[in-house]
């Protein structure tokens, strides 16, 4: 199946997984899913999507020299399935030098947004975590943000905040 009919067609998860194969193996793909999740479709916005959050598990490497292209899809308007997958990738990648700071504060913007999707909120705590660890002064912002939205969240809030802080308060103490 074309990319440009995939992004257009209702497909199972099956396709989806042969379809990150295909791009995993022609790279030169990215761009194109880029443009889909840039679409005003709302189906080629999740297809793309869910193509590049299982893409970021399978090889975040391909995915690098888009980290800038992520990261402006990630300061559009909110589309929750295409920053839930992005978010998703970059957790595992690693994020070029010139983008850290960037990603820093798209992350943190994210994260303290509590009426973002907590699946959002927690893949973008799990992408910044590394980059605030090389700044620990920036820790004690983290942890402020997790007191303020620990009341009335979810227990997957609780469970991953918790974790992250435990670590940090091991590593760092």
């Amino acid at each position: 199946m074309s990319l440009q009919l995939f992004l257009q067609s209702r497909t199972s998860k099956q396709e989806i997984e042969d379809m990150v194969n295909h791009v995993s193996k022609s790279p030169s793909e990215i761009p194109h899913l880029i443009t889909g999740m840039q679409s005003g479709d709302y189906r080629a916005n999740q297809q793309a999507g869910w193509v590049i959050g299982k893409l970021g598990e399978l090889a975040p490497e391909l995915l690098t020299p888009y980290t800038g292209e992520l990261l402006e899809l990630l300061e559009m308007p909110k589309i929750d399935g295409v920053h839930r997958n992005i978010w998703r990738a970059t957790q595992f990648m690693t994020i070029p030098e010139e983008h850290k700071g960037r990603m820093l504060d798209v992350g943190f913007t994210h994260f303290e947004d509590r009426s973002a999707k907590v699946a959002i909120r927690m893949f973008a705590l799990k992408t910044i975590t590394p980059l605030v660890e090389e700044h620990p002064e920036l820790m004690e912002e983290i942890r402020a943000i997790i007191e303020y939205s620990w009341e009335g969240s979810t227990a997957g809030f609780k469970s991953i905040t918790g974790n992250t802080l435990k670590k940090w308060d091991r590593k760092y103490s």
